[in-house]
């Protein structure tokens, strides 16, 4: 059996288009929170990041995390909840049995506490860069402590406890990949820069090749025509060095196999368009 895919859209949050690229508008727009649910057929349920929750507004009540939702304004519709649309497809909370984690900023692990049997794969690099951090120093990072499950670190997998392997079926420029599963089916890959031991995932589903980036670019102009982020954005990069290299690489991917969907995780475009064209039919009743 192949993997089955479907893109969620949890919320969204408004900044000025030309943070994410130099060339763009000084004008506010959307930025989707994109959540992928995997069915596996083997490994059952996974999410790829979690998106807003409830959670983020209840935690960004209090200082100082009150200040990411004045800086990035956060909307969400309780409908549009992970949770809320795992029970469209017959799906419970319960019925996730991995959440891979491309990195720890709030808007993509808001909604881990929602899910009381999963095992969160992430960075150990990642983990350990925010783990003891709280007040100012954790908003320096764009991570809220107590959006993670007090049971956290019992739960946890890190993609360094996998052997490094090599890109699937494709010569490619990225050397730090590795077989989740060791099944030849989910690829965790290294796209650090944007924050330490930052994460996409690479798989295929219904013979097309998707490449999740997470936060590796915010849109799909920077890797189709090289239009690179504003110098602002520099100030929520962790390394503009590996940010910089890690762009270069997903350009010369996208030219030399234009056929590899590649979508960053908030650019509207790309997002709504997977949306679209990625189905997955959840449960029978």
């Amino acid at each position: 059996m192949d993997i089955e895919l479907k893109i969620l859209k949890t919320g969204y949050c408004i900044q000025l288009e030309k943070i994410s690229i130099k060339e763009g508008r000084f004008k506010t727009i959307k930025f989707p929170a994109m959540v992928v649910l995997i069915k596996h057929p083997k490994q059952g349920y996974i999410l790829f990041d979690t998106g807003y929750s409830h959670h983020f507004f209840k935690e960004t009540k209090k200082f100082p995390y009150s200040i990411y939702k004045k800086i990035t304004p956060v909307y969400l519709e309780e409908s549009e909840t992970v949770v809320s649309q795992l029970k469209k497809l017959n799906l419970s909370a319960k019925d996730i049995q991995y959440i891979i984690l491309s990195h720890f900023h709030s808007d993509h692990i808001s909604g881990c506490k929602d899910f009381p049997n999963a095992k969160f794969i992430c960075s150990k690099v990642g983990y350990e860069s925010i783990q003891n951090k709280k007040g100012i120093s954790a908003l320096k990072e764009g991570f809220i402590p107590n959006l993670l499950p007090m049971d956290f670190s019992d739960r946890i997998i890190f993609f360094e406890e996998r052997q490094i392997t090599k890109f699937p079926i494709i010569e490619t420029p990225f050397d730090h990949v590795i077989d989740l599963f060791g099944d030849k089916r989910i690829y965790a890959v290294l796209l650090s820069g944007h924050t330490k031991g930052h994460y996409g995932i690479f798989l295929k589903s219904n013979n097309q090749y998707y490449f999740f980036i997470g936060d590796a670019c915010w849109s799909s102009k920077t890797f189709e025509e090289y239009l690179l982020p504003h110098f602002i954005a520099n100030f929520i990069m962790k390394d503009k060095k590996s940010y910089m290299e890690n762009v270069k690489k997903l350009y010369t991917l996208h030219k030399a196999h234009p056929h590899i969907h590649i979508i960053p995780s908030h650019c509207l475009y790309t997002v709504e368009e997977a949306i679209k064209n990625v189905s997955l039919e959840g449960k029978s009743d």
